[in-house]
């Protein structure tokens, strides 16, 4: 069961009236919604879309300095993980072909070992997995409690807030992830300038994210899983993001739709739970139980994958050397 620290209070918002993206302030209202994740309150958020761009985000939001609060020890991303166990869902991806990690996985074994940075390392399982591939990996995050357990492990790891970071690291990395981190932080476009300059020649930078042009995003609306309110600042669409990151320095973009179908029933599990008044703090765990359903769902995820609308994507740019 998912144990939280209920927040009472609404008065830590904050309005955005400009996109983060390209500032523009042309925007068009699509929903309220609140913490189905976690349940930390029962505050309302609201998020607009930039009728110029396309970026969906958060226009009522909590302030930065409260955002920590809607991230208790239960957020899945912070739990250390069982790599033992495969829940129904993986087994079921692996049975079809597991395409996304095949896609990923080709494009890092494109790259001679080197410097790794996990940008947004949690609880350190890419850390660990690129260490036993050889790479000298390096994590950053925002919890001061994960990093101390990461360090007790001989990890190098630092808070994103320590600018030492920074000077630690002038030299660069050769491959960067930022798995499902983009969608979290209040200025995307200074952590990607600051990231692209981190890049040595012909180093790879790896973008996960929600896709807000999802065909599921317009069916379910406030029930979508992936809009993960208040903790999804903002979620721009691929192309948004490509652009800003040619305009770094970056070229070569590689896209891939993930065509996984657990994000499509944990978002029929939000919409059932508001209809049938359940709680929605588990549904979260619905994909590693329901194999059956997951297959069921299976073929709309991945036709939404060859239209490019499904729930997710991964972005790889490259710097310096043309593919």
């Amino acid at each position: 069961m998912i144990e939280v620290n209920k927040v009472e209070t609404v008065s830590e918002l904050e309005k955005v009236t400009n996109c983060p993206w390209c500032k523009s302030a042309n925007l068009k209202y699509l929903v309220d919604s609140q913490d189905l994740l976690l349940a930390v309150s029962e505050q309302v958020f609201q998020y607009c879309k930039c009728n110029d761009c396309g970026s969906l985000f958060q226009s009522l939001r909590p302030k930065d300095s409260f955002i920590g609060k809607y991230y208790s020890s239960s957020y899945q991303p912070h739990v250390k993980q069982n790599n033992n166990k495969k829940s129904m869902n993986s087994k079921i991806n692996t049975f079809l072909g597991n395409g996304r990690a095949t896609f990923v996985e080709n494009v890092y074994k494109s790259k001679k070992l080197g410097k790794f940075l996990d940008f947004g390392c949690g609880a350190g399982t890419y850390l660990k997995k690129m260490q036993k591939k050889g790479w000298q990996v390096t994590g950053v995050d925002f919890s001061d409690q994960l990093l101390h357990g990461l360090r007790k492990d001989g990890f190098v790891v630092y808070n994103v807030n320590d600018k030492e970071w920074l000077q630690q690291n002038a030299g660069g990395f050769d491959l960067i992830r930022m798995n499902h981190v983009i969608e979290h932080l209040y200025n995307p476009v200074d952590h990607l300038r600051t990231l692209s300059g981190l890049l040595t020649e012909g180093g790879v930078l790896h973008i996960a994210c929600p896709n807000s042009d999802s065909v599921f995003f317009k069916v379910f609306g406030n029930s979508w899983f992936p809009l993960d309110a208040p903790r999804h600042i903002q979620l721009p669409p691929s192309g948004v993001v490509i652009s800003c990151l040619e305009q770094m320095g970056l070229n070569s973009p590689q896209v891939y739709f993930d065509s996984d179908p657990k994000d499509v029933l944990r978002s029929l599990g939000y919409w059932l739970s508001k209809r049938f008044s359940f709680s929605s703090t588990e549904i979260i765990n619905w994909p590693g139980r329901m194999g059956l359903g997951c297959l069921l769902l299976w073929p709309m995820a991945f036709l939404s994958s060859i239209f490019k609308s499904s729930d997710r994507y991964d972005l790889f740019l490259h710097k310096g050397i043309k593919k």
